[in-house]
């Protein structure tokens, strides 16, 4: 518990979460601005298809998602059974395809026994990814799932190792299997779910109206109850889970976040011996903030990072470190005549030299690999 207080403590400081800590639980919850922009991060990447399968949005948020005990209940929620009809309707009526539905519910009190890390927060945003299979090939796809979606939390992690699945859960309705599991990260504080993943074949829940998820088998030329395999995870958890694990993934006073979701992902210093900063300097900033933010890089452009005082520069480097910032541009005295700089890194703190007219492919390179 006591790596878990520090462990808070800082994600505080660098504007991220603040709470209080009780037995492997963090409670009153609240993110903080960075902590916001890293949730908005976390759910865009989520909504880009990187699926091999049609991927369809749900129809609207479900606002009021009922979640019982019956971790299989999600396949009786409305918004789900709309969204399938629409797109039978007006997109297509074959297997396999792919719905996505957002969820707000009110989470029950968390009460911890264990040396689970969980967070108490009153509502939660569950992101889901429905797949619907054919019953002949849904075992096969369950397992790919598993593994595709281990090795997706595994590439936001400095310390890949740390991603496990649990024990395969396993229940028998009306000659039918049900399965579910979790993805799970293993943390010095304890461990945490990240994601589970369902397995439920329609044809065993009993459904009203079951006819409506019906849709064709495009090699038995015939209607059939599809397979629904349901990969979730609830945003707010699984953004403390990335946090946690880039502090424990990273030297001291530096976060580790992927650069892909992280709140800003590169910061512009210039740095000149003379007491007085050139117009020139502050005006090639600015215009390679511009042009880096085109690029869809979210940037920081700080007068406080303009500076001829060396301590003050090392002091703003460290600040960028905090709050998880992988990439910093330093323009010095001689960029203005040879157009070099310097690209620090967060990981390494080294700095490598580039030409003003490679950053933009370089940084490209960089982010979307």
């Amino acid at each position: 518990m006591e790596n878990l207080t520090k462990s808070l403590e800082f994600l505080t400081k660098s504007g991220f979460i603040k709470g209080l800590v009780e037995k492997n639980t963090i409670k009153n919850i609240k993110f903080l601005p960075l902590g916001t922009t890293l949730l908005d991060n976390i759910r865009n990447e989520w909504h880009k298809n990187k699926e091999e399968l049609n991927s369809y949005p749900a129809i609207g948020i479900d606002e009021d998602f009922k979640r019982d005990s019956n971790k299989f209940s999600f396949i009786r929620s409305h918004t789900l059974r709309e969204s399938l009809l629409h797109v039978k309707n007006h997109f297509q009526n074959d297997l396999p395809l792919i719905i996505k539905t957002e969820n707000l519910f009110s989470a029950p009190r968390v009460v911890n026994d264990d040396e689970t890390i969980q967070i108490d927060i009153p509502r939660e945003t569950v992101l889901a990814t429905n797949y619907f299979f054919t019953p002949s090939v849904a075992l096969e796809k369950f397992y790919h799932i598993q593994r595709e979606r281990k090795i997706c939390w595994m590439k936001y992690s400095s310390n890949p190792s740390r991603y496990y699945l649990s024990d395969l859960v396993t229940e028998e309705v009306g000659g039918h299997k049900l399965q579910s599991l979790k993805i799970k990260s293993k943390l010095d504080s304890g461990d945490m779910e990240v994601e589970e993943i369902h397995f439920v074949p329609i044809a065993a829940m009993g459904l009203e109206n079951e006819s409506d998820f019906a849709m064709k088998d495009s090699r038995l030329l015939r209607d059939v109850l599809p397979t629904c395999i349901r990969s979730e995870f609830k945003l707010e958890t699984t953004a403390c889970a990335l946090l946690l694990d880039s502090i424990e993934s990273s030297r001291e006073n530096t976060l580790a976040i992927n650069r892909k979701i992280v709140p800003y992902q590169c910061g512009i210093f210039c740095y000149v011996e003379d007491n007085i900063m050139p117009s020139d300097m502050t005006d090639l900033s600015t215009h390679i903030s511009n042009v880096i933010r085109k690029l869809g890089i979210s940037a920081l452009n700080l007068q406080k990072c303009h500076t001829n005082n060396p301590i003050t520069l090392n002091t703003e480097l460290c600040q960028m470190d905090r709050i998880g910032v992988p990439y910093c541009i330093i323009l010095e005295s001689e960029t203005l005549r040879t157009g070099l700089m310097k690209l620090r890194s967060r990981d390494t703190t080294l700095s490598e030299t580039i030409h003003i007219t490679d950053v933009s492919n370089y940084l490209q390179k960089i982010f979307n690999s």
